[in-house]
């Protein structure tokens, strides 16, 4: 079923983030009280009420939306469930948008290509991907962007920057706007992903991960064609009855892909939404969207490998000086800077080394870690703790977050050690 075409105006876009902000309150209030009480968990209905809304929006409604289905400690299980399946599937326009806009851009679809297919088979944020066939019959997915989103992705960042009050964990939340706008915006240029995906097929070389490729003649600003890759999406993968050692192997290399790109390559592919990624047969990756990247300097790659093997060894005085060179505790006086660091990095800290302290962590078995590690950071954010550090840290984090929670759909076992974390 198509939907109609986003709101783009402020005004739109926070009429329908404000009703459903009601309708999540109605149904919080009289879930409270006792009244129309449903099988389903509690804050459920009013969870899904919300994200229904920002499904809706596409931009970045959407997309934080996405970043709550990676999330899901913070939201009723079931609701973070339907998230994660959504958020690849959000409503597609109709099938002439994709049509008129590539005729738009490119000129007479006929010219380009031999076949292109009205529905698409993805759809997402800020745009849905459709199945072409070339004039010389080479299979490839089109993008193509939703109109607006540009001025969308700004006028829900100011909405959203109020609206997070009706979200748990609000302060958390409103740190992550920023980001979340800048990220956006980058991703709404189809030209500057063109040229990551580009740059990341050149040069990362995991064996059994394929990086989509481009076709430049075919690209302009809001329509991105690449080659089609082989595979499902995560849920359809894991219904398909994977082997544990298929989905070992799977965990193992989108792994590998973050310790090459931190380590090795200095460029980090930073949304690791499940949506972003093809599993195919024996384990094999297709990595398709790298609208969200960033480098690492050199620098901060061998602060991360400091503060890492200081976890690993368990040397707090050695974490402690690297976090001090990190840019933390200016604020507050020595005495008190050791306590913060006892009381809120620590925990942490300790947390993140566990899965280096083993030759393979079994994330199947341990179903709370990540949730475990969600609150260690969380309780870093209440406490102050992190005032004064540098962005990389939160996004390195954030990353390394987001795939231990794939590793924990899963169920796989990875070898996390490595050169940098215990040599």
């Amino acid at each position: 079923m198509s939907a109609r075409p986003p709101p783009v105006s402020g005004v739109a876009r926070g009429l329908r983030l404000g009703r459903a902000a009601v309708e999540a309150g109605a149904f919080g209030l009289a879930e409270r009280l006792g009244i129309n009480r449903s099988a389903e968990a509690d804050g459920a209905r009013s969870h899904r009420a919300l994200l229904a809304a920002l499904l809706e929006l596409r931009g970045a409604a959407a997309k934080v939306a996405q970043f709550l289905s990676l999330e899901s400690d913070l939201l009723p299980e079931a609701v973070a469930r339907e998230l994660a399946a959504a958020c690849h599937r959000v409503p597609a326009m109709s099938a002439a948008f994709a049509r008129d806009m590539v005729r738009s851009r490119l000129g007479p679809i006929e010219q380009h290509f031999h076949a292109f297919e009205p529905r698409p088979f993805a759809a997402a944020s800020l745009g849905q991907v459709h199945a072409a066939t070339t004039r010389c019959g080479q299979p490839v997915a089109v993008k193509v962007q939703y109109p607006g989103m540009e001025q969308a992705v700004r006028s829900d960042l100011r909405l959203l920057r109020r609206a997070t009050a009706l979200l748990d964990h609000a302060a958390h939340h409103r740190r992550l706007l920023d980001e979340v706008e800048q990220r956006l915006l980058e991703e709404c240029d189809y030209e500057r992903e063109a040229d990551s995906l580009a740059w990341f097929q050149q040069q990362l070389a995991v064996d059994g991960v394929t990086v989509a490729g481009v076709l430049p003649a075919l690209c302009a600003p809001g329509v991105l064609t690449m080659t089609r890759l082989p595979g499902l999406h995560l849920d359809d993968w894991l219904r398909s009855g994977p082997q544990p050692e298929e989905k070992d192997l799977a965990a193992q290399r989108l792994y590998d892909v973050f310790v090459q790109s931190m380590h090795g390559l200095g460029r980090l592919h930073a949304d690791p939404n499940p949506g972003n990624m093809l599993f195919d047969g024996a384990g094999r990756i297709g990595l398709l969207d790298f609208g969200c990247t960033r480098w690492i300097p050199a620098d901060y790659q061998h602060i991360f490998t400091r503060i890492w093997r200081a976890a690993v060894a368990v040397d707090d005085q050695a974490a402690h000086a690297v976090y001090r060179d990190m840019g933390l505790f200016a604020h507050v006086s020595p005495p008190t800077a050791w306590e913060l660091d006892q009381s809120a990095l620590t925990p942490f800290r300790n947390w993140l080394a566990l899965p280096f302290r083993v030759d393979r962590f079994d994330f199947g078995a341990q179903p709370d870690f990540v949730a475990e590690g969600r609150r260690h950071f969380l309780k870093m954010i209440r406490d102050q703790a992190l005032i004064g550090i540098r962005s990389e840290f939160i996004l390195v984090n954030r990353t390394l977050y987001g795939l231990y929670r794939i590793f924990e759909r899963l169920q796989a076992r990875v070898r996390c050690q490595t050169a940098w974390t215990s040599g």
